[in-house]
């Protein structure tokens, strides 16, 4: 998918982007009179969009499978932020309460999902394997992943005709004739041998969507789950797209997005099509219109970059409240531990402390944060490890440093703590493994553009979510849980 109309909440490095329909000079007005052809999705590009089932779960059935065959939950502080198919099939719904968990499924075994560390390295070993089929692997959050597989895909056509694509494949394999449908079915050829590497060698189950571009492979892989695949010919685009129903349901298409949609009249893929520019006005320039709309057609233009090292490596802990600076120095203590474990992994020599708070605010909860940074001696690092406490110490002191200045020893009340370490010296020699990206952005655009739907934390929450309970959850969890929504 595009970045521009992305839902991913994550911990950010430079300020929040602007609503696409915040800014820009006045355009013509014939450009809003246009009426050039619906847009169409190029057949160019094979793309493989790999979603690992019940991704958080399924872990902690790898590791203790005598729950395998129990309905379980992943539990974030007091509520069920995802669950098991078992316990899906019983009614525990995502990023739910505990005791809403427990009255509908009274047996659910519950496990701490708190410490992410587990989550993030195995993310990190599936994107590694993946980056074996093809060096064009983009990483989106710790469960999803793209794959531009065209290259391989085309050459593979060249040879003798392939039999029926592996899985499942919606509409006609005879519905175009630029041979798109020679290289969807060598690349669902090549999805099939991806996920059985990941069974075999992993030991992990997973989905898998393929088609045109990132918007479409998504939309496939989610029509058919768990453990299954589905190929999406060109024949079968306009009705899966269709039977998207709410516009919402489009991957890429952010909760205020589909509300300021909504308040426009339009509510489903149907009507997106129809929608004329002039209509669509109010959401912002007639480029970000035409984008949008697009969506509505399955065009994407947005390339599968391969995924880099993340610019800061950083943890966050929201809580409903702490006032004062003696909890301040436990939570940030535990923080400062983290980053550690994170830095180990990663591999490079940062030399910035950036500590990010969010204080309180009744009208609008969740939307202020204020961060404060501070250089660091590269020296510190040196060989840290031997010194473990030493440099936890430090950073801890740094950071109460930051901190102090930051609440100018008046009363307050924050519900978040964050601390990232950034400004890294040199490159990680495990940086083409792609390890300990936590705070890397979850979606490129081929184009630069800014969001409708900006990719921060303040995104509102799934329907019926507390929004203080919503604020409390990593930002990994959320961006699994709103990446969710989309399909």
């Amino acid at each position: 998918m595009s970045a521009p109309f992305d839902d991913c909440a994550e911990m950010k490095d430079d300020p929040a982007e602007e609503d696409l329909a915040d800014a820009g000079p006045a355009e013509p007005e014939e450009v809003w009179r246009s009426t050039a052809a619906d847009p169409s999705p190029s057949h160019r590009r094979c793309v493989i969009h790999i979603d690992i089932d019940c991704f958080y779960a399924q872990l902690e059935m790898l590791e203790r499978p005598e729950l395998r065959d129990k309905p379980l939950g992943i539990q974030q502080k007091n509520i069920v932020v995802t669950s098991n198919y078992a316990a899906r099939a019983r009614g525990v719904g995502k990023c739910c309460l505990v005791t809403e968990a427990l009255q509908a499924c009274p047996d659910l075994v519950l496990v701490n999902g708190s410490d992410l560390t587990r989550y993030r390295r195995m993310s990190a070993r599936i994107h590694r394997l993946l980056t074996r089929f093809s060096r064009r692997g983009e990483r989106l959050g710790f469960d999803e992943n793209f794959l531009d597989v065209t290259e391989a895909a085309t050459r593979a056509a060249g040879g003798p005709p392939a039999t029926a694509p592996p899985g499942h494949a919606l509409g006609s394999a005879d519905s175009c004739s630029c041979g798109c449908s020679a290289r969807l079915t060598a690349a669902a050829s090549l999805a099939a041998d991806v996920r059985r590497a990941l069974r075999e060698e992993l030991g992990i189950t997973s989905c898998a969507g393929i088609g045109f571009n990132k918007l479409l492979a998504k939309l496939a892989g989610a029509t058919h789950k768990p453990d299954q695949q589905t190929v999406l010919f060109f024949g079968g685009v306009n009705e899966l797209l269709l039977s998207a129903g709410a516009v919402r349901a489009l991957p890429g298409v952010g909760s205020r997005t589909a509300a300021q949609l909504g308040d426009l009249g339009v509510r489903t893929t149907a009507d997106l099509r129809r929608a004329t520019p002039a209509q669509l006005r109010p959401l912002g320039s007639a480029a970000t219109v035409a984008a949008l709309r697009a969506l509505a057609f399955g065009v994407d233009p947005g390339e599968v970059k391969p995924s880099s090292a993340a610019l800061s490596i950083g943890v966050e802990d929201g809580f409903r409240r702490v006032d004062s600076v003696e909890e301040c120095e436990v939570k940030l203590r535990e923080l400062a531990r983290r980053v550690l474990v994170l830095l180990g992994e990663d591999g490079r020599t940062p030399t910035v402390l950036k500590l990010s708070i969010r204080r309180y605010n009744r009208e609008d909860y969740g939307r202020f944060r204020e961060s404060r940074q501070t250089k660091m001696p590269p020296s510190l690092f040196a060989r840290w490890r031997e010194r473990e406490r030493e440099v936890g110490d430090r950073l801890l002191a740094e950071a109460m440093l930051l901190l102090k200045k930051m609440l100018k020893d008046e009363p307050f009340h924050l519900t978040l703590l964050g601390l990232a370490v950034t400004g890294f010296s040199e490159q990680s020699g495990s940086e083409k493994a792609g390890i300990a990206r936590f705070v890397q952005k979850a979606a490129s655009s081929a184009t630069k553009r800014k969001s409708l739907d900006d990719a921060t934390g303040d995104d509102a929450p799934p329907g019926g979510v507390d929004p203080a309970v919503w604020e409390s959850l990593p930002p990994d969890i959320k961006s699994e849980l709103l990446r969710d929504q989309e399909c």
